[in-house]
């Protein structure tokens, strides 16, 4: 071996011209003992220096024996052919095994190898894609049940694009045929069928009515939308209904409507008014004279009705506790009447007042605009401004008004 290297080096250094004589076996052992050692190790100026090895010889022993010469030629030819692809081979190895160090995969559970490797991890390929079609099947399981049940809730429907909301707040038209029927003739309970099938309320909750003389005033609504077009701004006896169907029937709902309309109650519109020697405050207390003369009766001589400023004085805590008690007796649907119009108003008294029937629409509707009227007398009137507003108006406190009297309504005078 020592021999080898030292021939090795220097060819090298000779670039093919060296003058070593070998004989024919000798040079065979040479030959070999180069190719063994190309082939276990790859690197490439040892195979350079067998390649080297193999033309040198060759040329040597062909000035001797022609026949020899042609053995050696191609016994080197072959050494040389198979140490290029043991050195393509050990090129593929190298980059083969760069590639798997930079692009681990999920399931290798080498931790080195692979640092999102973690102990619960499965631990082949098999295993997981057999959870992960497991884990399919569950929910496609799911799904199909979620739309069977979907179905089932909506059954009054005739397509998912028929209820789809405009832009400009109208819907499409789904029915033709607008009928009532009788749920629980104990109860006194009705329901609105669409095209025979019963309405349901926004939440998709039965829309089951208290009374028949309701279930026909919000009938009518719905059989009076023209068009092929349905639109719910002109419906605000069903608006009305299904918020106390869907929402006021949930306490922690009316508990926030009852805190919301107590907390802007020392700031009510019936309570603050002009300064004192002005006219505009004779006009207001004119105005409210039948709403003071009531909260002072319902309330007590204690409520304070004499503020002059914007900034109310605060009422006292006997009237707050009083006012929250009347709040709290009253039905879903009668809170839903009361938070509406004082909603309108922006006044709990004149809300309060127009359900308890104190006053009439046509007064509560003075008294919320009371100060925008005077103004109106001393600037004139816009039309197209305060004509829509007043109409709007006009109907927000005319539905929980009516929606108030039909729910008191006794059946036997219908």
């Amino acid at each position: 071996e020592n021999e080898m290297k030292r021939m090795l080096k220097q060819l090298l250094n000779n670039n093919s011209k060296s003058s070593i004589s070998l004989t024919s076996s000798r040079f065979s052992e040479v030959v070999l003992l180069v190719g063994g050692f190309c082939r276990t190790r790859t690197a490439t100026p040892t195979t350079v220096a067998a390649r080297g090895v193999s033309s040198a010889f060759t040329t040597r022993s062909s000035s001797r024996d022609g026949k020899k010469s042609i053995a050696t030629s191609s016994t080197a030819s072959s050494f040389s052919s198979l140490d290029g692809n043991d050195d393509e081979t050990a090129n593929t190895a190298s980059s083969a095994s760069k590639k798997k160090n930079k692009y681990p995969s999920k399931f290798d559970s080498n931790e080195k190898v692979n640092k999102d490797f973690t102990p619960n991890r499965y631990q082949t390929q098999e295993e997981n894609e057999l959870k992960t079609k497991q884990m399919r099947e569950v929910k496609r399981k799911e799904y199909l049940e979620k739309i069977v049940k979907s179905e089932n809730n909506r059954d009054f429907q005739s397509s998912d694009h028929a209820n789809a909301i405009g832009g400009d707040g109208t819907v499409t038209k789904y029915y033709e045929n607008v009928d009532i029927r009788e749920v629980s003739s104990t109860q006194n309970q009705y329901e609105i069928l669409l095209d025979g099938k019963p309405l349901k309320s926004p939440k998709r909750a039965q829309f089951i009515l208290p009374n028949k003389l309701l279930a026909s005033a919000i009938a009518t609504e719905w059989a009076t939308q023209e068009d092929d077009l349905i639109r719910p701004f002109t419906m605000p006896l069903m608006q009305l209904s299904s918020t106390a169907l869907d929402h006021m029937s949930d306490y922690a709902t009316f508990d926030f409507h009852v805190k919301k309309l107590l907390e802007f109650f020392d700031a009510d519109q019936a309570v603050v008014a002009h300064p004192s020697g002005s006219e505009l405050r004779e006009i207001q207390l004119k105005t409210l004279k039948k709403v003071h003369d009531w909260a002072r009766r319902e309330f007590g001589e204690q409520l304070n009705l004499s503020s002059d400023s914007i900034f109310a004085q605060p009422q006292p805590e006997e009237v707050k506790l009083l006012m929250e008690k009347r709040l709290r007796s009253l039905s879903p649907w009668e809170m839903t009447c009361t938070f509406a119009a004082a909603a309108a108003a922006k006044s709990l008294l004149i809300g309060l007042a127009l359900n308890r029937n104190i006053i009439d629409p046509e007064e509560a509707l003075k008294c919320a605009r009371v100060e925008e009227d005077y103004q109106i007398e001393r600037h004139g009137f816009v039309e197209g401004g305060h004509d829509i507003d007043i109409s709007d108006l006009r109907v927000r406190l005319t539905a929980p008004h009516a929606l108030n009297l039909i729910l008191k309504a006794k059946m036997g005078t219908m």
